[in-house]
């Protein structure tokens, strides 16, 4: 494991609209070298959030996910939009991502019919479907550009990373 003398992590709680828990964690990351930011919460409120709360991103070298759900990638559309910073993610997700992006009603259909297979009530699967409120939020997989950790240039491959499958096909650990 790579180890820097001035590496520093600050946190930041960004409140969401729709889960148990009120915020997602999102962090950012200086090296000494680079400036990362580590996940980047559910939509565009969140770059205001954390704009608000002193995040600069005008010093980010890039944007790198942990993993595909809305409260992780949901705010990077908006941050490369107006930064036009580079975003990373696991190729697996990536994938899936791209998926979302080319076909939404595809993927409620998809995400239904494995909660069926899965033994999840009829009822609850129907749930699912357009009024759900993911379902509101997938327009923030829409236009994201999203490059695999493979392609991030030799200069910021200063973190290590691991695959770690299971909460999504390409969750992503960082060291």
């Amino acid at each position: 494991m790579k180890q820097y003398a001035s590496m520093k992590i600050e946190t930041y709680y960004v409140p969401i609209r729709i889960r148990a828990l009120k915020y997602a964690s999102v962090y950012r990351l200086n090296t000494g070298n680079h400036s990362y930011m580590i996940d980047s919460g559910m939509d565009r409120t969140a770059m205001e959030f954390l704009e608000s709360n002193g995040l600069d991103f005008k010093s980010l070298n890039a944007i790198i996910l942990t993993h595909m759900h809305i409260d992780h990638i949901g705010g990077a559309k908006s941050v490369q939009e107006k930064y036009g910073i580079p975003v990373y993610i696991n190729s697996r997700d990536r994938e899936k991502v791209l998926s979302i992006q080319n076909d939404i009603s595809g993927f409620l259909r998809d995400s239904k019919t494995f909660l069926s297979e899965m033994g999840v009530p009829g009822n609850m699967t129907e749930a699912m479907g357009e009024n759900h409120p993911i379902a509101a939020e997938l327009n923030n997989y829409e236009h994201v550009d999203l490059e695999v950790f493979e392609k991030m240039p030799s200069s910021l491959n200063e973190i290590e990373y691991f695959h770690v499958p299971g909460h999504s096909p390409g969750s992503t650990c960082f060291l």
